[in-house]
């Protein structure tokens, strides 16, 4: 037994000194010096055993930081303060409150890789960070305000070495991601976000889902499942005409409420003609949202809406005329994915 023991101890050894050389020769050399003398087989093997352990340390280090720096007192005690402002009626309204608050206070790092987490206090005094740390903060964020429990997905790409970071929630069975900006989207429309409406597309090549929850009066974080492009397309809404429609009278509704003037539908003809009797001036302003017909959601249509009337608010121009109108009209129309909104506006003095 003896000397069986001391083989396997030494077959152990050959196999962990292999393991580092074949790791180091992939890094260093691309595996140029292993490919010569390993069959694929076995390379294979070893590079399926090296993405494991990467996996796992991975793994590790977000739910280390995770429950590290959300379980702080001090930390909590700032979520907590902050998120009392952010909470809504339910889960929806408070995790685009968050979204909105991100939008307007706090920027993306792009020259910082490292360290993948900052605690939250660090990342609201410096105004900026990656996406570790917007993943962080809006999970602390949502616990503070005691929903539980959230989610974080973790995401790989076919395109691009660097991974990424978003919270979530699940709303009726239906994962929505909280990524850094307005809106919230299910699975399959932030599958096609990454791929077709960023910069830079990138195509999702592994997705693991986080659970966070609170038990006992701590935040724990579990590694809860594995993602497949089924799942995030079987979680995919798909906008309608009536849902157009509804979000045209939200629009309309909205705005009507927030600025106290007169809805008038032949505005549009009015504005084409160039002439009228009933107005001194007509005005229009135009937006164009991209994908936010994939991203449109029945239970974020008021959300949505008002958020697209935030943007009039940064046309100075447009802005200022607006104090002296009497009327207004509407229209939503939509081209593939995008939604363009057109807003009229007119006055009599």
């Amino acid at each position: 037994m003896g000397a069986i023991s001391r083989a396997l101890k030494l077959l152990s050894l050959v196999l962990t000194l292999l393991l580092v050389g074949v790791t180091l020769d992939v890094s260093l050399n691309n595996g140029s010096i292993t490919r010569n003398y390993l069959p694929s087989l076995i390379l294979d093997k070893f590079e399926e055993l090296r993405n494991s352990l990467a996996s796992k340390t991975e793994d590790r280090v977000i739910i280390e930081s995770f429950e590290r720096y959300l379980n702080d007192p001090q930390e909590l005690s700032l979520l907590r303060n902050l998120s009392a402002s952010l909470k809504g009626e339910d889960i929806v309204s408070s995790a685009w409150n968050i979204l909105v608050w991100e939008d307007e206070h706090l920027s993306y790092d792009s020259n910082r890789t490292e360290p993948m987490f900052v605690l939250p206090s660090e990342f609201l005094s410096r105004g900026k960070g990656i996406c570790g740390d917007y993943a962080l903060l809006t999970a602390g964020l949502l616990l503070a305000m005691n929903y539980s429990p959230v989610y974080v997905l973790a995401l790989e790409f076919n395109d691009s070495d660097a991974g990424h970071l978003a919270a979530a929630i699940a709303v009726d069975s239906r994962y929505l991601v909280i990524d850094q900006h307005p809106p919230l989207m299910d699975l399959g429309a932030y599958y096609r976000h990454w791929a077709f409406y960023e910069k830079n597309p990138s195509h999702i090549s592994k997705a693991t889902l986080y659970r966070l929850s609170w038990s006992d009066g701590k935040i724990i974080m579990k590694r809860y499942r594995e993602l497949s492009w089924e799942d995030f397309f079987a979680q995919d809404y798909n906008m309608t005409e009536e849902d157009l429609n509804y979000l045209r009278d939200a629009l309309l509704m909205s705005f009507k409420e927030r600025y106290s003037l007169s809805p008038d539908p032949l505005l549009p003809k009015i504005a084409e003609g160039g002439m009228s009797e009933r107005y001194h001036w007509v005005l229009l302003w135009r937006g164009v949202f991209p994908g936010y017909a994939d991203y449109y959601l029945p239970v974020t249509r008021e959300r949505m809406a008002s958020y697209m009337l935030d943007q009039i608010a940064t046309q100075r121009e447009f802005r200022e005329r607006l104090r002296e109108a009497e009327a207004f009209w509407l229209d939503l129309s939509r081209e593939g994915a995008d939604l363009t909104l057109t807003v009229y506006i007119a006055g009599w003095h």
